[in-house]
């Protein structure tokens, strides 16, 4: 983002007063002219639905690029915030978010706009500029993500998300001694990756064809393949996941524990 006349800033407001507190905002850019680059910074503050200004217009002959803004909502209600460029009066507006209390709206000259979660979860926002951003939740695996409404289609957003769950015993599964499991998740638009193991506190065997557990994070659209491999040497084989429902395409014999993993649609 780059201011390149005298008459051009960049500016914030909100839809909303304060109730408690401003927003605190820190923006960083470079002054670039035909001989200089000198490196700059700046923090403000917000003044409620009153027009500040956070990055000022550079000087003459001087181009001022933009590489981060931060603006953090330290108030206890969510705010419709604004960012807009101001071209000699002229207001074009940038984003408009609907900014939730202990959320941080960020621009970056390599991500562009993004949002950070009260959970920390980053959110690229991939949506052309002016348009509304709210609050929706998702409660996949009982983990809170911030979820996008750019738009009635929002199978292109790419929302980073990542979690816990523990996978069930599935009916395939021989276990002697205590069932335990683990598994991780990781979420990239429609692209979801997951991983972990089961285990016995003996052992755990698979039947072919058997269920391994029945309550994948995610569930897959189209049927996906996976691996599963035991903590020993000993041969592994292709899984499937249908669903929720992660399937073992051909036996393993007992071992003290099992590891799986597979990437899929959702």
């Amino acid at each position: 983002m780059i201011l390149d006349a005298t008459t051009k800033s960049i500016e914030i407001d909100l839809g909303e007063a304060h109730t408690t507190a401003a927003l605190p905002i820190v923006v960083d850019y470079v002054d670039l002219t035909t001989t200089t680059t000198v490196a700059g910074s700046a923090d403000t503050a917000s003044n409620g639905t009153t027009t500040v200004t956070i990055v000022a217009a550079p000087a003459a002959s001087t181009q001022r690029k933009v590489n981060y803004i931060s603006v953090y909502n330290a108030d206890t209600v969510q705010h419709v915030t604004t960012i807009q460029l101001n071209n000699n009066t002229t207001l074009r507006s940038l984003i408009v978010v609907t900014l939730g209390a202990g959320e941080t709206l960020q621009y970056t000259d390599v991500n562009g706009w993004g949002l950070v979660t009260t959970a920390g979860v980053y959110a690229l926002i991939n949506g052309s500029a002016s348009q509304a951003f709210s609050v929706a939740t998702a409660t996949a695996a009982a983990h809170a993500v911030r979820s996008d409404q750019l738009s009635a289609d929002n199978t292109n957003f790419p929302i980073y998300s990542q979690g816990t769950w523990t996978p069930n015993q599935g009916a395939g599964l021989t276990v002697v001694g205590a069932y335990s499991s683990a598994g991780y998740w990781k979420k990239v638009g429609n692209l979801v990756t997951i991983g972990g193991y089961i285990q016995g506190a003996t052992s755990v065997a698979i039947t072919a064809a058997g269920q391994v557990f029945t309550n994948a994070p995610f569930n897959s659209s189209p049927t996906a393949i996976g691996m599963l491999q035991p903590n020993s040497l000993a041969a592994g084989g292709l899984s499937l996941l249908a669903g929720v429902i992660f399937y073992s395409q051909a036996a393993i014999a007992a071992t003290p524990q099992i590891h799986f993993s597979c990437t899929y649609q959702v």
